[in-house]
């Protein structure tokens, strides 16, 4: 389970304008439905530009955590990650002008130049290879590093911070395994998030994962590796 930071000090007015788009959004995405609680908490343990909705169906409790840069954020843009937050929460298909600058904000951010200081060597070779064999080398160079040793989550890509993250577990694996999942997330950047149906593993990326040579069996490799039974899953930041 995850362990959140206290709210970063702010602004009673920052915290009141916070609170006051949270309350808006909600109204446009659910409407004003009587007894909900809503609570918006900014946190330093999340990486930049994240955030997460959570409702605790006891209390009726709806909160938002997010990032502390979202308090350099215009409103609208704040307030389309919220409605996007809030349509994945509570299963609303829905399209808002918001919304559309969230994604757009998104789109810029991805498209941005990164800070290429968290390359490291052994992931570098495999994203080199990977954009050569699979991508023609039109896949522009990404932050890369290695993450916790966890056998949960094999890999990760950060639209925001523009960072491929490599389990620790895979450090020292064969080539076409570290490949396999530099693919994936290579994938992801290379694709994007599919705004119009609102997710990351689309029929789309599911067949082009299926190009990537021997797949099934170096699934199944990888679930030797990590000694866990499902196969564990390599997922995607998305946080909003």
């Amino acid at each position: 389970m995850s362990r959140w930071a206290r709210p970063a000090p702010t602004s009673g007015l920052i915290q009141m304008q916070a609170e006051q788009v949270f309350q808006e959004a909600f109204e446009n995405i659910v409407g004003k439905k009587p007894g909900y609680s809503l609570k918006v908490v900014f946190s330093g343990r999340f990486s930049k530009y994240n955030a997460k909705i959570i409702h605790y169906s006891r209390t009726n409790v709806v909160e938002l955590r997010l990032s502390r840069d979202w308090l350099d954020v215009s409103a609208p843009i704040l307030k389309g990650m919220v409605e996007e937050l809030l349509c994945k929460l509570f299963r609303i298909k829905k399209q808002t002008y918001n919304i559309g600058l969230y994604r757009s904000f998104l789109r810029n951010l991805d498209s941005s130049p990164a800070e290429k200081n968290q390359s490291e060597p052994g992931l570098h070779e495999s994203f080199m290879r990977v954009n050569e064999e699979y991508f023609d080398n039109r896949i522009d160079l990404c932050n890369l590093r290695f993450g916790r040793n966890s056998s949960r989550t094999l890999g990760s890509y950060n639209f925001h911070t523009n960072t491929i993250t490599i389990s620790e577990l895979l450090r020292g694996t064969p080539k076409h395994v570290l490949d396999y999942v530099m693919y994936h997330e290579m994938l992801h950047k290379h694709l994007k998030f599919d705004s119009n149906k609102n997710r990351f593993h689309t029929k789309e990326f599911k067949e082009k994962e299926a190009l990537f040579r021997n797949s099934k069996e170096i699934e199944k490799e990888l679930a030797r590796i990590a000694r866990r039974k499902p196969q564990p899953r390599i997922s995607t930041w998305f946080r909003r």
